[in-house]
């Protein structure tokens, strides 16, 4: 009964109708790109003009090997981290090695495990936990510091804003997806990730995968692939049918699979069209502690492309 409820759309527009002080930020946007809709309505690709990469990420059109050493930032980071960034561009991730030393991984798990104990926050699945950071300024100050959302802004080219945090204790075992079709924007691109790896990660705790380069694909929206939803319903296995239309996405392509084994306190940033997934946990007695963070870009429309709710700003 409730899996039914989720999939009706005006009870989505009818909690937006409640929560348009949330949604106000989207009414200039909407007149900007000629969207003829109020803002508690749906929204999809279908609603927005066709993408033009012309008004998305400087980084999609030009390289960033050669935009990225004249960013005044750019100078100030560690060699490493200026290395993995200037293959942005072609690759659509950079790892950022020792980002967070042993002591701020262990405060970050200390935080999560207190927040759990006193019931405030809920582990979904046996394996994650949703929005940890709107629980507690400090953990999110301690997860976000403005050192990494400085590398965001540089990466993605305009300020950004923390829109949701995710904790794992266990390997998602998510098929290969791009977040775009849950966190998506317009103009297109205008969303980044974090993934922190929260304890050692090798290849028997399920770690994260990912495909350098995928990022150029086309964007896979909802016209791309048989959701089997309507103007009244969401489609009741769109899930399973995106995950079909990846995999015969990647079914026609070269990309090489990469994974993610890291040391705690590990960084990876990846592209808004970045396909990546969870490896299969092969002992699954072992906990993989992981904190992945989504941050939009300013200035755009946010929304849910398969649900086609806009997304509300905290």
């Amino acid at each position: 009964m409730i899996a039914t409820l989720k999939r009706i759309k005006w009870l989505y527009v009818a909690y937006n109708f409640f929560h348009q002080k949330k949604l106000a930020y989207l009414k200039p946007l909407y007149a900007r790109f000629g969207v003829r809709k109020r803002c508690f309505q749906t929204i999809s690709s279908s609603d927005l003009n066709e993408y033009d990469p012309l008004i998305g990420p400087v980084l999609d059109r030009l390289n960033s090997v050669n935009e990225l050493p004249s960013h005044p930032l750019y100078a100030d980071l560690p060699e490493k981290i200026q290395e993995e960034l200037l293959h942005w561009s072609d690759d659509g991730y950079a790892v950022l090695e020792g980002f967070f030393t042993g002591e701020q991984v262990a405060s970050i798990n200390d935080r999560i495990e207190k927040l759990v104990k006193s019931s405030q926050l809920e582990i979904r699945e046996g394996r994650k936990i949703m929005f940890a950071v709107n629980h507690s300024p400090k953990l999110r100050a301690e997860a976000s510091p403005g050192r990494l959302e400085k590398i965001l802004e540089m990466v993605l080219g305009r300020p950004v804003s923390l829109f949701q945090s995710v904790n794992f204790y266990k390997g998602s075992e998510d098929p290969a997806h791009s977040d775009f079709i849950h966190m998506s924007t317009y103009p297109y691109g205008f969303l980044i990730a974090v993934w922190i790896a929260l304890e050692d990660i090798d290849m028997d705790n399920g770690p994260l995968f990912y495909y350098p380069g995928s990022h150029k694909l086309k964007y896979i929206m909802n016209n791309d692939f048989d959701h089997g939803g309507n103007n009244w319903m969401l489609g009741k296995n769109y899930k399973e049918k995106y995950s079909n239309k990846i995999a015969s996405v990647l079914a026609d392509t070269d990309f090489k699979i990469k994974y993610f084994t890291a040391k705690k306190g590990d960084v990876l940033i990846w592209h808004a069209n970045l396909l990546h997934g969870g490896a299969k946990v092969v002992n699954g007695d072992r906990t993989r502690k992981s904190m992945v963070m989504h941050y939009f870009g300013s200035d755009v429309i946010r929304y849910h492309e398969v649900t086609q709710r806009p997304s509300l700003m905290n």
